[in-house]
């Protein structure tokens, strides 16, 4: 057994005696001096000279040697051995039956020690020994490394060559890894990133991507996508896309879409808020519905119903609800972006151009031999409370206010003053209306419910841009004198010269046969120019309404 200069493997027995040695035989027998081995030749263990068959210290040669024990040798790494196992294991007793291989290091002494039990023989003659090789951490460091010295030197070659074909295969599964995991990445993100930038529309509610997604239920083409998860979650987004398309359905979607922007909890509440409102209806629909077949009826209903609303949230406004053939709608609530006026023009350009199409409709429909259908509308700037009105479970946003009731009852003034819209002071007065639209005084009447005076003026057209100053075209011009006639001879039927404003409404009539405002003005001129002078010093030209 190769062994280190300063390593030592030896045997003892079950009660630490000495049974073979690395170092020689006198480290296992032989006489002692103060502790100090020497052999049966008398060499003592620090190598000096004794005469022979003499002990060290003067007795006779014949005198009997004596075996030694671990820790009588004199050796310190028999005894740091001895004693380090046997504190390792408990005590000697543990360590001599160890019944497995053991393998220590002392940190200490910087030594690797391994023990091994030997046993043999029968109860009466039994060997029971242990096997100690304490070695120092050096030497197995010097033996490991001449090792590795003398595999390279003789593998260097078969060594370079499994270094490069390593080198290689490394090189191909990288390739190939970085290739698919490119592919695997490529099939999880394109879709999910898809996703994610249609998350956004949805985050906003922006009302032409959820109609995108509920025509097209495959967008995200769930054959092509490998992963199931993500599969999955692009069905799932679909799902409550199409959820919110159907919502959107129920309720004006740019309202929804500017709630849903203010990142705000629905909760009951109302606030002022300045806003236009508009109402309208059909006019005779009682009679049309009990005339025509109730197919027809919906066919016709339903598209009126369906492009007055597209008109007006064209124009910003927001479809509030339809009872049965009307429509409530309202501009500036939630506040949009209107600046002030821009939402009264906003929705006096969306009544014109609704009765331009129900113009168009009404033509088609009456090429098809269906009844000609109109329209009547009342619009109203003012205060109104606006926000969420029901209970907590189930709520609406809406509005509430004087003036919400005020373009209702104007709504309903058209059928008596035979006009298709009817419009407040406020609405008049507001900034950019007067340019950009013909109005004409109509009345000054308090509506039923209401003390106060409300003037009322029929929308006539829109003005071309830059009025008065640009060029304009006769039916310009022809609207600009319908107005300014009318007005003249309001004007002088409020100051009470009835004689006049009756001779002005007859050259009015002439111009403008049938105008029904003109007929009722000229038939009240005509009976107050009969009355005597003191029944006429509590006249006013307010109008007291009774019926709604």
């Amino acid at each position: 057994v190769e062994l280190a200069s300063t390593g030592r493997l030896y045997i003892i027995d079950m009660h630490g005696r000495m049974i073979a040695s690395s170092s020689g035989i006198h480290q296992v027998i032989g006489y002692t001096d103060d502790g100090r081995p020497v052999d049966s030749q008398g060499h003592a263990a620090d190598g000096r000279s004794m005469q022979q068959g003499t002990a060290p210290d003067g007795d006779h040669r014949n005198r009997q040697p004596e075996q030694f024990t671990w820790n009588t040798t004199g050796d310190p790494v028999i005894e740091q051995s001895a004693s380090f196992l046997s504190d390792y294991t408990g005590n000697f007793q543990k360590l001599v039956s160890t019944e497995k291989a053991l393998v220590v290091q002392d940190t200490n002494a910087n030594y690797v020690y391994s023990a091994l039990a030997f046993r043999s023989g029968g109860p009466s003659r039994a060997i029971e020994w242990v096997i100690i090789n304490a070695q120092p951490i050096s030497w197995y460091k010097e033996r490991v490394q001449a090792a590795v010295e003398a595999g390279l030197e003789e593998n260097q070659e078969e060594l370079s060559k499994a270094v490069i074909h390593t080198a290689t295969l490394t090189g191909v599964f990288v390739v190939l890894g970085i290739s698919c995991m490119a592919c695997a990445a490529r099939a999880v993100t394109r879709p999910l990133v898809k996703i994610e930038q249609d998350m956004r529309a949805v985050r906003n509610f922006e009302h032409d991507f959820l109609n995108q997604i509920g025509e097209n239920t495959s967008r995200y083409g769930r054959g092509n996508i490998r992963v199931r998860e993500v599969a999955d979650i692009c069905d799932s987004f679909v799902y409550m896309a199409i959820g919110l398309q159907s919502f959107s359905r129920y309720m004006d979607p740019h309202l929804v879409q500017t709630l849903v922007r203010q990142r705000n909890r629905a909760v009951l509440g109302m606030a002022k808020a300045e806003v236009t409102v508009f109402f309208s209806d059909i006019a005779g629909f009682t009679t049309m519905a009990e005339s025509l077949d109730p197919e027809v009826l919906m066919d016709m209903l339903g598209t009126y119903l369906e492009d007055m609303s597209d008109i007006v949230m064209k124009h910003g406004g927001v479809v509030g609800e339809f009872v049965g053939d009307e429509i409530m709608a309202w501009w500036n609530a939630p506040p949009l972006q209107f600046k002030e006026g821009e939402h009264t023009v906003a929705a006096l350009t969306a009544a014109l151009e609704q009765q331009e199409q129900l113009a168009s409709l009404r033509r088609r429909w009456c090429a098809r031999g269906l009844p000609a259908m109109t329209a009547r509308m009342g619009i109203v700037r003012g205060q109104v409370l606006a926000g969420n009105l029901g209970s907590k479970q189930r709520m609406k946003y809406g509005l509430v206010g004087d003036n919400v009731n005020l373009a209702s009852r104007l709504e309903g003034l058209c059928k008596m003053y035979g006009v298709g819209c009817l419009v407040d002071d406020a609405v008049y007065n507001a900034a950019g209306v007067a340019e950009a639209f013909a109005l004409r005084p109509v009345d000054l009447v308090a509506v039923k419910g209401r003390s106060g005076a409300t003037e009322i003026f029929e929308l006539v057209a829109r003005r071309p841009e830059g009025w008065p100053l640009a060029a304009a075209s006769k039916q310009d011009l022809a609207e600009a004198a319908f107005c300014a006639d009318f007005a003249a001879a309001q004007a002088l039927y409020r100051r009470g010269d009835f004689a006049a404003a009756g001779a002005a409404l007859e050259a009015f009539l002439a111009l403008w046969p049938g105008d029904r405002p003109a007929t009722l003005l000229r038939g009240r001129c005509e009976e107050l120019a009969k009355m005597p002078k003191d029944e006429l010093e509590a006249w006013t030209p307010l109008v007291q309404m009774t019926e709604k």
